[in-house]
């Protein structure tokens, strides 16, 4: 097999599909309807977006997002580039309370 000019990457088909997010689906940890009667699942095409990658001859999901309230997997500093790069944000507000 060669590659090079004239030579469609579009004739490899990848080993990997992007699918819906399993806790998108009816029954998964979104399926709630919130006090406004919204329900993130209610509609497949409206509000969740979340997707996932999935191996595409058996479906087996292999990358997903971290489920609502809980830290993904991925450990602090994977991916080191060239220098430091660090952000710590705060907010703060401050009132007076008088009677």
């Amino acid at each position: 097999m060669s590659s090079g000019p004239g030579t469609s990457a579009a004739a490899i088909p990848s080993p990997y599909v992007k699918v819906r997010d399993p806790q998108c689906a009816p029954g998964g940890p979104l399926d709630v309807t919130d006090l406004m009667g919204t329900n993130l699942t209610a509609d497949p095409t409206s509000y969740c977006t979340l997707d996932a990658l999935a191996r595409a001859d058996t479906g087996q999901i292999l990358l997903q997002n971290a489920k609502p309230g809980r830290r993904g997997t991925l450990g602090a500093n994977t991916f080191q580039t060239r220098g430091v790069w660090t952000f710590d944000g705060n907010v703060s507000k401050s009132f007076r309370i008088r009677h």
